[in-house]
């Protein structure tokens, strides 16, 4: 029953982002930057962000926190997904932690 649990959750993640993606009328790049899926998977959108070169980068003598190399792809579906999806690469979620 996990693992049908997993899928479902899956699964419900994918319709949720594909729909928001096609209400926006958002698209991320096929792996070999060809041609923009509207309709992506989840892994695919997974795969976008993890090779993407996203750095998080952290001032310990100053406190700052930058989040670099986020495509504007990506930007914009995580907006469109809502403040869940955005929190992990708001500067702001950073800001207090102790690295």
């Amino acid at each position: 029953w996990i693992m049908t649990t997993a899928l479902l959750i899956y699964t419900a993640t994918e319709y949720l982002m594909r729909k928001k993606m096609q209400e926006q009328k958002l698209t991320i790049p096929s792996p070999d930057h060809k041609v923009q899926l509207e309709k992506p998977s989840l892994m695919r959108l997974y795969q976008y962000i993890g090779n993407s070169g996203i750095v998080l980068q952290c001032n310990r003598s100053s406190g700052k926190v930058s989040v670099l190399g986020l495509p504007t792809e990506v930007k914009l579906v995580l907006v469109a997904m809502g403040d869940e999806w955005c929190r992990y690469y708001l500067k702001s979620y950073y800001q207090d932690k102790a690295f």
